[in-house]
């Protein structure tokens, strides 16, 4: 399968879409077909070697992505093949197909496409979860 791959710290245009091995699919894992990846500044960083998180080289780049499931671990409860999901991890989404942990999923509504679903969970969380756990939820109140 392709992924746009990292093979060492440095600038996004030494980025190389080349083929990967798929990774298998666990008992408490979802593996979905990629339909979008996002590449935002903390994935930047990465790339460079300067987030604080750095994966072992080579690495497959994105924290968000979105798609359909195609393959359902044994212990998996929550969603189901064929099902539209998007999913958070921190890197790993600009794949073809992806494999990750049950907890990093979310059902993706059907009123929402795949780039809002991506771009909500790589956005939208993180600003929403600052302001309802800070302090400032007492002083001001949302549009929503």
């Amino acid at each position: 399968m392709k992924a746009l791959l990292c093979k060492n710290f440095g600038p996004i245009a030494d980025l190389v879409w080349t083929d990967v091995e798929a990774p298998p699919c666990g008992p408490g894992q979802v593996r979905y077909r990629t339909a979008i990846g996002t590449l935002g500044f903390m994935d930047t960083l990465m790339v460079r070697g300067l987030y604080q998180l750095k994966p072992p080289l080579p690495f497959v780049p994105g924290a968000v992505s979105a798609g359909v499931v195609t393959e359902i671990g044994r212990e998996v409860t929550r969603v189901q093949v064929g099902q539209r999901i998007s999913a958070l991890d921190y890197f790993g989404a600009i794949v073809e197909e992806r494999v990750v942990g049950e907890e990093a999923v979310v059902a993706t509504p059907d009123n929402v496409d795949d780039e809002q679903a991506a771009a909500f969970r790589l956005t939208f969380s993180p600003s929403y979860l600052a302001w309802s756990n800070g302090p400032a939820w007492k002083r001001v109140r949302p549009w929503w």
